[in-house]
């Protein structure tokens, strides 16, 4: 009897081991909600360098990255989410929390990138060169900027491109503007 209630004890502390979170996550959690972004940065890395295997932890490093603007280490915590040995459940909540941090800041950039694609069209079309030129540039500034956010985007890549090019064959056409006008 002794035996058996001593077997369900430490089965019964086993299974709540999945879910305990780390101190690292934990704490990380805490300075997060106060609004100590770099102490809950601080913490979360830790984890990470402890190989802590909760999706979670890795969700937030993705938020205090974008945070941060540092895009890179955004991205490698990331991937880090789906190669954890966490729940499905978990994983998936932690794969969606990062796509709409992540989202919250390409859009915008995308955004920028094609709306002054649009203005320096217009201006192309109205003989404005010098203001065309500069919106051509800060079309692609946006679009390098949401690349630099999604690197593996394709639609972006292809505006980038597309942007690129149309600028491109605009300035050196700027001469024949000239002798047309």
């Amino acid at each position: 009897m002794k035996r058996t209630i001593i077997t369900l004890a430490l089965l019964g502390l086993m299974s709540l081991q999945g879910f305990a979170k780390s101190m690292e996550q934990t704490s990380a959690l805490i300075y997060y909600k106060q609004g100590d972004y770099t102490k809950a940065l601080e913490f979360a890395e830790a984890g990470r360098d402890k190989h802590v295997q909760e999706a979670p932890l890795y969700s937030l490093l993705v938020e205090l990255y974008a945070r941060q603007d540092r895009f890179t280490e955004m991205n490698e915590a990331y991937k880090l989410i789906s190669s954890v040995s966490d729940t499905e459940k978990n994983i998936q909540k932690a794969l969606k929390s990062a796509d709409q941090v992540i989202g919250k800041i390409w859009v915008p950039n995308f955004n920028q990138g094609v709306e002054n694609l649009t203005k320096a069209n217009e201006q192309f079309e109205a003989h404005d060169t010098t203001a065309c030129r500069a919106s051509y540039d800060q079309a692609i500034a946006g679009f390098v900027q949401a690349l630099k956010i999604k690197p593996e985007d394709h639609p972006t890549r292809k505006a980038l491109a597309n942007t690129w090019r149309t600028s491109c064959y605009t300035y050196p056409r700027e001469e024949q503007l000239r002798r047309v006008a």
